[in-house]
């Protein structure tokens, strides 16, 4: 029911974002909050109900694979002999559900606002970039919890078109493990032309380039 209920919410955000796409609107691939909160538009209104219905919609999609992940494995079944694709499938369906609950707090600032006379966008006593960190967490994990799933088929299809098991089994699925983890503290790095604090700046930095640590150990065992 839970996996029906997502699929009903997922078509009906496309059809509302298509209807509301029907007239141009400035919010930017990263949806302007600024514009989002002050037009008087009402595809904003419908854009906004949308991607509400979108957010739920994944939150609810990823807590059923988490969910199906762990209560279909096989009593005998171990950790280290679930398939890559599966693990790959699971961190990223948690990486979904965090970076939507993050992303359905900036839709909510964003409806605070645009509703009411509180300012949730520039509110300098909060952070006047609150709303853009809200979306970057979001956009850190979404695009990690697509490349999980795709580095554990590959590492699944390489081992069945070569005949032999995988090379690097654990080091490759505790690489990925790492990954997910960079993925959400590096969301800082798509901040920096927004102008964030120093000690932020380099944190982001260390956490970007600790990426390639992983990503070489996954490569290798492809190798």
């Amino acid at each position: 029911r839970l996996t029906a209920l997502g699929l009903w919410l997922y078509g009906g955000s496309l059809v509302l974002v298509i209807w509301a796409l029907n007239k141009p609107m400035a919010t930017g691939w990263i949806l302007d909050g600024h514009w989002l909160s002050h037009t008087s538009e009402i595809t904003a209104d419908l854009l906004l109900f949308a991607l509400i219905l979108w957010g739920f919609s994944m939150v609810i999609t990823a807590l059923v694979l988490v969910v199906t992940l762990k209560q279909m494995r096989a009593i005998n079944m171990t950790a280290t002999r679930i398939p890559l694709f599966c693990w790959g499938v699971g961190m990223g369906s948690v990486l979904m559900v965090m970076g939507g609950l993050f992303f359905l707090g900036a839709l909510w600032f964003i409806i605070i606002q645009r509703y009411s006379d509180v300012d949730m966008i520039w509110n300098t006593t909060i952070d006047p970039i609150l709303y853009d960190h809200f979306m970057a967490i979001f956009v850190s994990s979404s695009g990690y919890a697509v490349l999980l799933p795709i580095i554990g088929l590959t590492s699944q299809v390489l081992a069945t078109t070569s005949k032999k098991p995988i090379f690097g089994y654990t080091t490759t699925l505790i690489s990925m493990g790492i990954l997910a983890i960079l993925a959400v503290f590096s969301w800082a790095s798509s901040l920096v032309p927004l102008g964030i604090g120093y000690s932020l700046h380099t944190f982001a930095v260390m956490m970007t380039l600790l990426k390639i640590i992983p990503v070489m150990m996954i490569v290798l065992s492809w190798i």
